[in-house]
């Protein structure tokens, strides 16, 4: 594998500021920047390049470097596994850091309208839950970290910002007094329909593997039911029957997430949390 030098020239990053930092990656990793296609732009500006057949995420921080490293640990173990999941390409090491940010190369899969079925989701992640631990060390969960600090970045009143910490602070301490009934180990940390897609073969496989971390297996079954509860998008069955869900879910809620294939912009998801406000208090 090459190494590739760090490049660095920082300023504020935007989309086509991020384009511009996925064209020089590209050149240090001999990638053809053919026809780059920007899909989202969230914690990474995420662009398709070649038709699709590469996606490339550009983180959106340079804090965000420990995790990508991580990621890119994560990918490589399961790969050596034989597991499915997307898998980095380039014959570059991984992660490329343009301006402090991370940039990475992955291959392309279908994105949008091919998502895996339920009964498939749970098949995967059985397997992931019985892999072997990976060889390096992973963090332990921490579900509300990133709660603080989204609150302050909000563009909400006083009031709703004040609801929305008293309840993240009383959801923090019962989330501290839950007792698990399976054994803790790896997680996938944002396991949901938007990140199980198919590849070119139509097999479902994981993505965005830089949430792993370590704790309560019941965790990676969160989102679904969650989905399932708000909108209706999974099958109710035995997801919603392990005793600690409506306790689980609430976490998620106030982590302000987002259902699959909504805006990750700080309105985006205040405007998720103001719509799960009024319900909560009644």
């Amino acid at each position: 594998m090459r190494p590739v030098r760090r490049i660095t020239d920082r300023r504020p990053l935007c989309h086509r500021t991020a384009e511009g930092i996925l064209r020089r990656a590209c050149a240090a990793a001999e990638v053809d920047p053919d026809g780059i296609k920007l899909l989202r732009f969230g914690d990474h500006a995420v662009f398709r390049i070649n038709g699709g057949r590469i996606v490339s995420r550009v983180g959106r921080s340079p804090d965000r470097l420990p995790s990508i490293r991580r990621e890119v640990s994560v990918a490589g173990w399961l790969a050596a596994e034989g597991y499915p999941a997307a898998r980095l390409v380039t014959g570059a090491e991984q992660p490329i850091v343009v301006d402090g940010h991370p940039v990475t190369f992955w291959e392309g899969l279908a994105d949008g309208d091919t998502y895996a079925s339920t009964g498939e989701m749970g098949t995967l992640l059985r397997r992931l839950h019985e892999l072997e631990p990976p060889p390096f060390s992973l963090p332990p969960l921490r579900p509300f970290d990133k709660v603080t600090q989204r609150l302050k970045r909000a563009v909400i009143s006083d009031t709703t910002r004040a609801y929305l910490s008293s309840m993240a602070d009383q959801l923090a301490a019962e989330y501290g007094r839950l007792r698990f009934v399976l054994p803790a180990g790896h997680l996938h940390g944002d396991f949901n329909i938007g990140n199980v897609l198919r590849d070119t073969a139509g097999r479902p496989k994981i993505i965005d593997l830089d949430g792993f971390v370590t704790g309560p297996r019941e965790w990676d079954l969160m989102q679904t039911a969650m989905y399932y509860d708000s909108f209706r998008l999974a099958h109710r069955g035995r997801v919603r029957r392990f005793r600690r869900w409506l306790r689980l879910r609430r976490p998620g809620v106030v982590g302000v997430r987002r259902p699959a294939g909504h805006s990750r912009t700080p309105h985006g998801h205040v405007a998720f949390a103001e719509r799960r406000r009024e319900p909560a208090r009644r």
